[in-house]
């Protein structure tokens, strides 16, 4: 397969195909966080649904059954990864900007993210208002 190309070419196109890789990863990321401000865009409507008992999902709740399924992610990872993008992208748009060029893999972001939520305090209203999951 790479016969021909020299070791500085194998080496350069490695690093070409991890900056690719997180590039795609950080978009995946930044979809999530869309199609989620899509959800707490939509006016509230706590009332069951017709012929219904069972009241409406939260945007929370949409999101993660939704993109759960379709992308075949744990509800704990939809959660875990729309939390990284919100943090990501409200408190440290400089590092969201390197994510989203592949100038950063997820993990380390995912490490500022973590330490930031951890050492922040929690919102104590609903956390649709905010738009924040729970952790």
């Amino acid at each position: 397969m790479f016969e021909g190309v020299s070791d500085h070419e194998l080496l350069a196109g490695g690093v070409g195909d991890l900056v690719a890789e997180n590039a795609s990863a950080a978009a995946r990321l930044a979809r999530l966080l869309a199609f989620h401000e899509r959800r707490l865009a939509e006016p509230a409507d706590p009332l069951p649904l017709a012929g219904s008992r069972h009241h409406r999902l939260t945007p929370l709740q949409e999101t993660i059954v939704e993109v759960g399924e379709l992308w075949s992610l744990s509800p704990g990872q939809v959660r875990s990864d729309l939390q990284q993008a919100m943090t990501l992208s409200r408190s440290f748009p400089g590092v969201w900007e390197l994510c989203l060029a592949g100038r950063l893999d997820g993990y380390r972001a995912g490490l500022i993210a973590d330490a930031a939520t951890r050492t922040s305090p929690r919102p104590t209203g609903r956390h649709s208002a905010t738009g924040s999951p729970p952790g």
